[in-house]
């Protein structure tokens, strides 16, 4: 809390104020402090007329607890009825015999690397895989430095009407600011 005012005016616009946050060691990852930075304005009466202006300025800011040079994962999902050539979207409607393409996107939102990634999915109730899902091609986007994409279905084999579990699994290193995407398709039964 800041106790005494401070004078801006044409002379003296800058005002810096740095806002210390103690983090114990033992505060797990992931972890999201939210906090406020509150101004309470009183605009000057240079001619006295009496004005009385005032105004509240909130910068609202936040930290999350990462180690230095973390990587980190963000993954979204969108679906797209290519039956009824819907557009592409994060819900959908679709009919019995529609297909649909679901698009798993992944990116490094972090300042490090992340090796080694592995996608978990499950193709949805009341639908079967319309074809088998590839791991190549342009069904999938892979940065560079990813060298191999792995399939691993666990209630069968990789075909037309396959239902159950999906893993990709992603061999080698996404870089900061690196991003791609997995595909697959169904079929509404």
């Amino acid at each position: 809390m800041l106790l005494n005012n401070i004078t801006v005016d044409e002379n003296n616009r800058d005002v810096c104020l740095i806002i210390k946050i103690f983090i114990p060691n033992e505060t797990p990852l992931g972890s999201i402090y939210k906090y406020d930075l509150k101004a309470d304005i009183t605009y000057s009466d240079n001619i006295n007329t009496g004005h009385g202006i005032k105004g509240v300025i909130i910068n609202e800011d936040q930290i999350k607890v990462a180690f230095n040079g973390a990587g980190e994962l963000f993954i979204n999902k969108t679906v797209q009825n290519i039956t009824q050539g819907t557009d592409i979207s994060i819900s959908n409607k679709a009919v019995p015999d529609d297909v649909i393409e679901y698009t798993i996107h992944f990116s490094n939102v972090g300042l490090g690397k992340i090796t080694d990634i592995k996608l978990f999915d499950s193709v949805p109730l009341y639908t079967y895989l319309h074809d088998p899902i590839q791991c190549s091609g342009g069904d999938i986007l892979l940065p560079s430095l990813i060298t191999m994409c792995t399939l691993v279905l666990k209630n069968g084999l990789n075909t037309s009407g396959y239902d159950g579990g999906v893993e990709w699994v992603l061999t080698g290193t996404l870089l900061a600011g690196e991003k791609g995407f997995v595909k697959y398709r169904v079929k509404i039964e």
